[in-house]
Parts: C-alpha cells; structure tokens; sequence
C-alpha cells in the first residue's frame, strides 16, 4: 500500500520548500545590495557631485553619513533626521610616527565639531594595530556605546573611530549568510525526513531489540509536535542568516 500523507504533513512539507526557495531568492537579492556597517544598519551608498553619501534608516530614524574633501583633510558629517547633527573632520599634519611594532605610521588628527578628540599614527599595513598614540603605542580606537532607554541618540557621540572609518572608505558588507541558509537548508531536510517518513526513525531504532515494534499513540503526538518545533526551527535559522551582516 502505498502511504498517504496527513494534511499536516502536507503542510509542513510545502512550508519548507516554500521557505528555502523564498529565502533563498531573498538572499541572493539582499547580498546584491552592498552597503556600509553602521549601529547594526547597512547605509547605502551613494555620489552626489564630490561627496560620498551614505543613507539608511538607523534606530528607526532617517541618517545620512556625509563625506567630502576639506582642504587638505576629509569632512565627515553625521546627520540624524531631526534628531542630530554632528561634524567630523580628518586632517593628516605632516610627518611620521615610530610605532612599536616598528612599522612607521602617518600622523593623524580627528576632530569632532572643532574638538580634537584624537592625534596619534595610522598604517592601514598594521591589521589589527593600524592606529597608534603620539608617543607610538598601540591605540584600539574602539568604538564603545552606552544607549539611553528608549532613546539611542541621547548623548550619542560620533567617535573618532566611526569618523576614520568613513573617511578612510568604510569596506562594503551585505545582509544575508549563505552558510547560515546552508545550515537551514540541511535542518529542512532532516526535518523533511522526519516528517515525510514519521515511521522509519522508529523501526530503525527499535527494529534489531524488539520483534515488531509499534509505536503508542503518545510517540506519533511526539512526532507531530517534533515536525512543528523544527519546521519554525528552520524559519528562524532562515531568517537570522537574512538578517546577518557579513562583509564583502
């Protein structure tokens, strides 16, 4: 005989090939769009005449990020809807500072609305230590944020990090995970298996210790619910790795 699928089945079945294709083209889209990394959202790109332009919606509110040539330096302009406004400008003083790793790093001043708010050494050659203070020891310039309740702008400051960043063209990221979708992609066939063939599980695992094992009606409940709780399993792995940042 052949075996005839429930309508539960049937609708778990088609939810995950619905949700692999679905997400599948979504990412593909997504990954198509490069962007920039700022406070968890990707602005996107843009030349207006001289001027780099990056716009997005962050924290919920409309931002554009301004980059623009300054004399000998890069102004970098921070806007928020309504909200705020703050300048940064990039300057390189001439001259080099001896680092302690020995490389030789190019000076350079960060100020943010006309306050210096760092002078130190920058060699883009120096990985993880590309920044360094004036006397030449390593500087992490890491960007650190303590977001007031319910208002993420409050108090916020446009650092020297984020400032060097975009003017030093920030590298492009995407949204969406291939290997993220790879693993969802496998979680949906297992879960597939399971649910298509709910029986097979059983007798392989019963068959060679017990002579004509049956499953209780407590065990198929089990199966059931277990079919469910993977399925939204694997919409949740989906749409974590659509929602994933990763760089080019």
């Amino acid at each position: 005989m052949t075996a005839r699928f429930t309508t539960l089945q049937k609708v778990i079945l088609l939810l995950l090939a619905a949700m692999t294709v679905i997400f599948a083209l979504l990412t593909a889209v997504s990954r198509g769009r490069p962007g920039v990394s700022f406070e968890g959202a990707l602005l996107r790109p843009a030349q207006e005449g001289e001027a780099a332009v990056y716009t997005g919606r962050v924290h919920g509110d409309p931002t554009t990020i301004t980059v623009r040539s300054e004399g000998g330096g890069t102004e970098v302009v921070l806007a928020v809807e309504g909200r705020l406004r703050q300048r940064g400008l990039v300057e390189w003083p001439e001259g080099t500072i001896a680092g302690s790793s020995g490389l030789p790093y190019r000076r350079v001043q960060v100020s943010r609305n006309g306050t210096v708010i760092f002078r130190g050494g920058y060699n883009p050659a120096g990985g993880s230590a590309r920044f360094c203070g004036e006397d030449g020891s390593w500087e992490p310039l890491v960007s650190v944020r303590a977001y007031a309740q319910h208002d993420p702008w409050s108090g916020y400051i446009f650092d020297a990090p984020d400032i060097l960043r975009f003017a030093l063209e920030p590298e492009p990221a995407v949204r969406g995970s291939w290997e993220v979708w790879g693993l969802g992609l496998l979680l949906a066939v297992l879960c597939g298996l399971q649910t298509a063939f709910p029986l097979a599980f059983f007798y392989l695992r019963h068959a060679l210790a017990v002579e004509d094992p049956e499953p209780t009606e407590f065990y198929l409940f089990m199966q059931r619910v277990g079919s469910v709780v993977a399925a939204a399993a694997v919409f949740g792995l989906y749409l974590y790795g659509l929602t994933l940042q990763t760089p080019l």
